[in-house]
This record gives C-alpha cells, structure tokens and sequence, in this order.
C-alpha cells in the first residue's frame, strides 16, 4: 500500500470537506474550529501526517476513540438494543482521506 505524501493545499481542501459537528472530540478540536484555522494549521499539519505516512507511526493519542452507544430499538435496559458509535478525532480523519 502507497500513500503519497499531502501538500498544504490538499490538508486545506481535506479540512474543508469534513462534517461541520459542534461536539468536541477528545482532543479537544472541533471541526468547526479547524475549518476556521484551516489556513494557519494546514503547513503543520501536513508536515505532521507525511511524517506519520513515512514512518508508518501514528501517535497512540491519535489512535483513540470515544465510543458512545447509541439506541437502536425496542427495550433501552436490554444491552443488545444500543450499537456502538465512535467519535474519531479530526488529525485521523485527515490522514485517512486520499
């Protein structure tokens, strides 16, 4: 598997694409809040994630989730009627985009 490593452009344009969400994720940044710094944190960025894709290191901090469960049906005390959901912070949503 190949990645080409990203320029600041291409962050720049990857944060835009992402979903506007007010809820904060555990690192703390907030989509919306990234989409209005995009311009000043695309450079690092960018030097951050080639890194990471050269190496084949991700960070463990960036490896971790917030796993809510969410209500599917029926009975609400029943474990099996609630699925898991998990809240994936914005750094990984970057490098997972090509």
């Amino acid at each position: 598997m190949f990645l080409a490593p990203k320029d600041p452009r291409e962050i720049s344009r990857l944060i835009e694409s992402l979903k506007c969400k007010n809820s904060s994720e555990h690192d703390g940044i907030i989509s919306l809040l990234s989409k209005d710094i995009k311009l000043d944190i695309s450079f690092p960025l960018t030097i951050l994630i080639n890194k990471s894709v050269k190496v084949g290191i991700i960070h463990d901090l960036l490896k971790t989730t917030n796993a809510i469960p969410i209500y599917t049906a029926k009975d609400k005390e029943q474990f099996n009627n609630y699925r898991p959901f998990s809240l994936v912070t914005t750094i990984p949503k970057l490098i997972d985009k090509n």
